[in-house]
């Protein structure tokens, strides 16, 4: 990024700043600062942002969550400037509950995003990820800066809804060039859609310090809930002897004893780890943002790096292994790719388009994909035959689970909804039913007649396989994300807040 020293972030008087509150039936802070930063410091920012560039996010976002150009740039500097700036119109502690510590404002995520909505272009309704970092402060506040005025484009409003459904609007914001909004990161919100014109903003994170000592992670919070990483869990795998795996935005993976003890933290990946698997050795396989795959070997002192490849894909989605000499992985860039047990590339299959979200193995040399494109695809490996598709028109095919040896395919989608497919005499949808107020993450075939579904809006929820709701387990606060099988009559779920869940079948 270009030298940031030259930015006047010169602001008004404190009595010339407005503050705007949104929607205070929410109860959480959601409030615009009008006239803390100059319209020169917001052309000056947009004028650099020209400079470098800007790139569609398709690579990294799948198009049903954003569909906007974008450039992530990190500037400690600038957003020490940017912070210094409004900090005395920010809250200055925050309490999330009676008994947690309180957290006192700290600084500004280095790592600014600037995002350019152009016509058609939107996000669609969504909650904000938690920054956390190693010192233990996290970021509790989204910070967006718009930098153009709404007069320079029409439609793009930032709308705060009263639920994950989005069916009820708490709040519609039309900005000025300047205007700063700071919200929770837990409301739900949307940038509507761009009618004409461009629209321009800077959005980071309010970092908060805890006032007191939080116990470091790991950290075993009662005899079901394990903290087990600082910040997003993507991926819980199960491995043999009631071992387990976690994958986390942290960029490691952890490998979890049957005392629920960590084992041992492995690093070699340069961003998110989003998928791992184990193979009949317990030899591990992850995929990150990173673009790459890696091969962990298990010896007798604990896992060990062997080989990290670059897959050639933006955002490798799934790794799962075929069997004892072959992986494959899926990704964003719809291709489904097959390795060699020593990650050297093999086949390929295509016939998505877009983004490939999971896979299952039905036997036989047949699988199953499931895609943002909304279908099913069930293949031949050994010919590389797509032999038949479904498109249930259901929303993207997020997970996917097997079931009755492998007669039957549960798939959870982007809009809420689990689809129940019989694959005799050919794939068919049997049944559908909505579950989730939002994107189902993962589902488990239990035992019995029991299928366990988690979603986006924190919960987990069991059905029969008519679609009818068994009961509801303890839930995460935040995004869950996968389940995974621990041993005799027992799973566990992890989530966006760090947490491992122990539960009974």
């Amino acid at each position: 990024m270009k030298s940031v020293s030259r930015f006047n972030t010169s602001q008004h008087s404190p009595e010339s700043v407005q503050r705007i509150d949104l929607a205070p039936e929410l109860k959480k802070e959601c409030f615009v600062l009008r006239g803390v930063f100059s319209e020169v410091l917001c052309e000056q920012l947009l004028a650099d942002a020209l400079a470098r560039g800007f790139s569609a996010a398709d690579a990294k976002y799948p198009p049903s969550y954003r569909n906007n150009a974008r450039q992530v740039v990190d500037a400690p500097m600038l957003a020490r400037r940017l912070f210094e700036v409004c900090r005395q119109h920010l809250p200055q502690t925050i309490s999330d509950a009676t008994d947690a510590p309180m957290w006192s404002l700290h600084s500004l995520n280095p790592r600014l995003r600037l995002c350019r909505y152009s016509a058609g272009q939107t996000f669609f309704p969504h909650q904000d990820g938690v920054y956390a970092c190693a010192d233990g402060s996290e970021s509790k506040l989204t910070f967006l800066l718009y930098l153009n005025d709404a007069t320079e484009f029409s439609g793009g409003d930032t709308l705060f809804f009263k639920d994950a459904s989005a069916a009820e609007i708490s709040a519609r914001f039309t900005p000025r060039r300047g205007d700063l909004i700071v919200f929770d990161h837990s409301l739900w919100h949307s940038g509507d859609t761009v009618r004409g014109g461009e629209k321009y903003i800077l959005r980071s994170d309010l970092v908060y310090r805890p006032s007191r000592s939080i116990s470091p992670i790991p950290t075993l919070l009662n005899p079901h809930t394990l903290q087990a990483h600082n910040g997003y869990i993507w991926k819980i795998a199960a491995l043999s002897g009631r071992r387990f795996a976690t994958a986390s935005r942290d960029k490691t993976i952890r490998i979890w004893g049957p005392q629920k003890q960590l084992l041992q933290t492995l690093s070699r990946h340069a961003n998110s780890v989003l998928d791992l698997c184990s193979n009949a050795k317990d030899d591990l396989y992850s995929v990150s943002r990173d673009g790459t795959i890696s091969k962990w070997v298990q010896r007798e002192t604990g896992y060990f790096h062997v080989r990290k490849i670059n897959t050639f894909c933006p955002t490798p989605l799934h790794v799962s292994a075929l069997d004892k000499n072959r992986i494959v992985t899926t990704g964003s860039d719809g291709v489904i790719r097959l390795w060699s047990h020593d990650l050297t590339p093999q086949e390929t299959l295509t016939g998505h388009h877009g983004w490939v979200w999971d896979l299952a193995l039905l036997g036989q040399e047949k699988a199953v994909s499931g895609g943002e494109d909304g279908s099913l695809c069930f293949w031949r490996i050994d010919t590389r035959e797509r032999y038949f598709q479904l498109f249930p028109d259901a929303g993207p095919i997020r997970c996917l689970a097997l079931y009755n040896g492998a007669r039957s395919v549960f798939a959870g989608t982007g809009t809420g909804h689990i689809l129940h497919i019989n694959l005799l005499p050919e794939p068919y949808v049997k049944n559908v039913w909505k579950a989730h107020n939002g994107i189902i993450r993962s589902l488990f075939a239990g035992d019995g007649e029991q299928l366990i579904s988690a979603g986006e809006d924190c919960r987990i929820k069991r059905w029969n396989l008519t679609g009818s709701a068994l009961n509801e387990d303890a839930s995460h606060e935040n995004f869950v994300t996968s389940l995974c099988p621990y041993g005799d009559k027992r799973f566990v779920s992890a989530s966006y807040d760090g947490r491992v869940i122990f539960h009974s079948l």
